[in-house]
């Protein structure tokens, strides 16, 4: 079950990333056609489309260099730092430290930030979309069961909550780094040893996570368990058809 916590992220990611699913943690690892359940709206993984045996084909879009920033407009302050210099503005570093100093003023304040990401989409749906069938008519998939069909892999990120308001949490620079370079998700941050306050969640600078995705589930008419009501529209763009355009042939996916 979701902690409160837990629940207050993913509803808060979810709505600021636009149609994409937060992962939680946001390091737990998933792959592009792993299959599971959602609840609470917690994705676990119960197998994948490859071990099943379903092929699958996937486009890569490479956004390297982009930046997605999903962190609260209010209660989050990030302040850099040069190495050389005393900042009273950034306590949690020291005089020859370079890095950033984050104050969360209020509890459950978020900073999300991945600097460079790719994309993983599967492309061929409506023939996976056959092979499931094939399974749950040979008993070896559950109804209930969805497919991760979008997954984004960041080059680096940092992802953080905070427990309570007047957390103050200094991120230091590992290598020595100039301050045109420093980024708040750069895979050469750690957490400082002098923050204040709890976190109840902190992920600095991690290569390679997946901290977003989208899912898919079968709808349950095509399993012969209810009466189809609607028609392919929302996916169609997944499946290589128009989504401004209704298809005759209905869509076996719905978006969860």
């Amino acid at each position: 079950m979701a902690t409160n916590a837990a629940k207050f992220y993913l509803k808060e990611i979810r709505e600021k990333s636009v149609g994409y699913r937060p992962n939680w943690e946001p390091n737990k690892p998933l792959r592009i056609g792993d299959v599971g359940i959602l609840e609470d709206d917690v994705f676990t993984v119960m197998g994948s489309l490859e071990k099943m045996g379903i092929p699958m084909e996937v486009r890569v879009d490479d956004k390297a260099g982009e930046v997605w920033d999903l962190s609260s407009e209010n209660g989050v302050e990030v302040k850099t730092k040069a190495k050389g210099k005393m900042d009273p503005a950034t306590p949690a570093l020291n005089e020859m430290e370079a890095g950033f100093n984050v104050e969360f003023k209020k509890e459950k304040s978020i900073l999300f930030r991945i600097n460079g990401y790719k994309s993983h989409l599967i492309e061929n749906l409506m023939s996976i979309s056959k092979e499931i069938k094939k399974q749950y008519e040979n008993g070896d998939w559950d109804e209930d069961w969805v497919v991760i069909n979008e997954l984004i892999e960041a080059d680096s990120a940092t992802i953080m909550m905070s427990s309570e308001g007047g957390v103050s949490v200094g991120l230091k620079a590992k290598a020595d780094v100039g301050l045109e370079k420093l980024d708040i998700a750069d895979a050469n941050l750690e957490l400082g040893v002098d923050s204040r306050g709890k976190l109840a969640l902190s992920i600095v600078g991690k290569e390679g996570i997946t901290p977003l995705f989208r899912a898919v589930g079968i709808k349950k008419s095509f399993f012969g368990l209810g009466k189809a009501s609607v028609k392919s529209r929302d996916l169609g763009s997944l499946l290589g058809g128009d989504e401004e355009e209704e298809q005759e042939e209905e869509n076996p996916f719905e978006e969860i």
